[in-house]
C-alpha cells in the first residue's frame, strides 16, 4: 500500500505540468525552451504543441495512476 502512494506522489506532478500546460500555455513554453530560447516569440503553433503536450501529459499521469490503483502493474 505504501508502494501505491508513493507512485501517487511521484505522478501528481505529472499531472499538475500538464494542468499548466493547459492553463498557462505561454508559462510553459517559456520553461520548455529555457534560457537558451528566450528571443523566440509564441506564436500559435508553438501553443497549440504546449496544449497538445499537457493533454498528453495529464492521459499518461491518469493512465499510470490507474494501473497503479487497480494492480495491473504488479505493485
Amino acid at each position: 500500500m505504501a508502494d501505491k502512494i508513493v507512485l501517487t506522489f511521484l505522478t501528481l506532478p505529472i499531472i499538475a505540468w500538464g494542468v499548466l500546460s493547459l492553463l498557462k500555455p505561454e508559462l510553459a513554453l517559456k520553461y520548455t525552451l529555457g534560457m537558451l530560447h528566450k528571443h523566440i516569440k509564441p506564436n500559435r503553433y508553438f501553443i497549440y504543441n504546449i496544449k497538445i503536450s499537457g493533454v498528453a501529459y495529464i492521459i499518461g499521469g491518469v493512465w499510470i495512476l490507474f494501473f497503479v490503483w487497480t494492480g495491473r502493474m504488479g505493485v
